[in-house]
């Protein structure tokens, strides 16, 4: 299972696969990550369907940790690497 870190914005940590897993493995690592930055809010994983081909059966599982704050480039970098540490933890690679 690969995992890809992404900021989409600076107040958003997400956790992506391209694969379908259990999402709450996902939930479980974000909520890790939480504890090391106050007031984070984790939106849980799901299981969702990506429409690029209407004919493929394509799967993917999101969840993301939001920040109470805009948070500076350094403390999202940092946060990423939190979060790849508990997702390598977890039995995932992490892209």
């Amino acid at each position: 299972m690969t995992v890809t870190i992404a900021t989409p914005d600076r107040q958003t940590i997400a956790a992506l696969t391209r694969s379908l897993v259990e999402p709450s493995l996902i939930t479980e690592c974000l909520e890790r990550v939480s504890l090391w930055y106050r007031g984070a809010r984790v939106v849980d994983a799901q299981c969702v369907a990506l429409p690029f081909d209407p004919r493929a059966h394509a799967y993917s599982v999101c969840g993301e940790l939001q920040l109470p704050a805009p948070a500076d480039w350094a403390t999202l970098r940092q946060m990423a690497r939190v979060l790849a540490e508990e997702l390598k933890a977890a039995g995932f690679s992490i892209e």
